[in-house]
Order: C-alpha cells, then structure tokens, then sequence
C-alpha cells in the first residue's frame, strides 16, 4: 500500500529553491571590492612615485659627478708660485664664496697654448660657469693678480683674441646654489685673497634641482619662496677636493 507523499512545508522549499545574493550582501561586496581597489590604486601610485623619486634621485647624483668631475680635475692641478721669477708671482683669488679664479695645468683646458691655463668658475643665475684663458691671448699672462676672464670680452682686445677669448661658459644648469670653501694645511678655513698660498683642500656644496622643479622653481615670485621651495625639492652634493701638491701638518 502506498502512502501518499508528504508535502514539503514553505518554509522548507523556499530555503531550498534560493539562490544568489541579497541586496545586502551585493552591497557589502560592493563596498570590499570598493575599499580593495582603493588600496590597490593607492599601492601602485606610491609605487610609481618611488621609481619617479628614484630615476630623478639618480639622474641628479650623475649631473652632480659629472660637475665635481671636471672641478676636481682644475683644482687637483692648480698651482700658486711666489716669486716664480723676481717679482713674479702665480696667485690663486676667491672673491666670493660661489666664485674662484686660478692657474691651473693645461690638461684640465683646451690642450694648446702654454702649459698653464687660467681657470675661472661661477654661479650665475642657476648656472654654473666656468672660462679658460691661455697664452694664446696676447695680453694674459700667469702673473700678477687675478682677474676676472669674463671682463676681458668687453676689453680691447685684437680681432685674434677675441675668436679665443669665449668669456664663461655654461657647465651645467638647474643649480640653486654653489659654494667653495678652501682649507689650509691645518683644515682652517680661509679664503685666498690674490694669495700665492694654494689651498689645501677645497670643500664644494652643490644644489641642484630635477627640470620638472626647476620649472616651478622659475615661476615663484620672490626669493624667499625660490629658497623655501629648494630647500624642499632639491638635492645637495658635497665634495671634499684635496691638492696634491699642498703637504697637511699636525699641530
């Protein structure tokens, strides 16, 4: 005998035959992939950011090689003579702590001429510069005081010397600031005055800003936010350069 089948409750069926989601739970899906994909957005620009961060860091550390590279080759061959013939004299001049002027050999210039070179650099701008003079040009010679190479383009100077003399030229730009300090044999600071005493070593502070800075930086209204703005964004290099030829004593 059969027994006729019981019906399922309501309840029971209902439970049975759902499916998917509720719009609840759609929300609290919606919301997780919301904040996951926030987090992940965030991950990659931070991410980008670093490797930015890192190619601007790198590409600022080679410009600042590249600048103490040809600087140190100068300095390193620098000379200053007293009395190199009676009364003539080889001297080394700071007048200001972003600007130099020496005799230095002819490795470190055009590679003709004597085998002294006059050297000269400075900040000019955001630009440092540097000139060369030798005696190719009719009216330099290594003696006496130093003076500034660039003043000699507005000088009457002949139609030869004149296709010498090139006055500064730029070495590198986006530098906000530059700064020398030179050291005695005892590592006392001092500055050379037209002096016949080489220094022993030359401290060099370089800053330098990437060209997206640099930018911005052009565009600020007054020096106050220029410096703020660097003092932020750029990048400061030091370089300590000794010359050879100077002997260090103890006290």
């Amino acid at each position: 005998m059969r027994h006729p089948a019981h019906p399922i409750p309501p309840s029971r069926r209902s439970a049975q035959t759902r499916h998917g989601f509720t719009l609840v739970e759609l929300m609290v899906v919606v919301a997780l992939v919301a904040v996951l994909g926030g987090i992940l957005v965030r991950f990659s620009a931070n991410v980008q950011n670093s490797y930015n961060q890192s190619i601007r860091l790198a590409a600022l550390a080679e410009d600042a090689r590249a600048i103490f590279a040809l600087l140190s080759r100068d300095l390193r061959l620098s000379t200053t003579r007293a009395d190199d013939t009676p009364g003539n004299s080889i001297r080394i001049h700071q007048p200001d702590e972003s600007q130099i002027w020496f005799v230095t050999a002819n490795e470190a210039g055009s590679g003709q001429g004597s085998s002294l070179v006059e050297v000269a650099y400075r900040l000019e701008g955001a630009e440092l510069q540097r000139a060369e003079i030798d005696d190719r040009v009719s009216v330099w010679n290594p003696y006496g005081d130093r003076n500034d190479i660039g003043a000699l383009n507005v000088g009457s100077l002949t139609e030869a010397d004149k296709a010498i003399v090139k006055g500064y030229q730029t070495v590198a730009d986006r530098v906000v600031g530059f700064s020398l300090v030179c050291y005695d044999s005892r590592l006392v600071s001092l500055a050379p005055n037209q002096s016949t005493q080489s220094p022993a070593m030359v401290g060099v502070t370089l800053t330098l800003l990437d060209s997206k800075s640099f930018q911005h930086w052009q565009r600020l209204a007054t020096a106050a936010e220029r410096d703020e703005f660097a003092r932020n964004r750029a990048r400061v290099f030091r370089k300590m350069i000794q010359i050879p030829s100077v002997q260090f004593t103890r006290e």
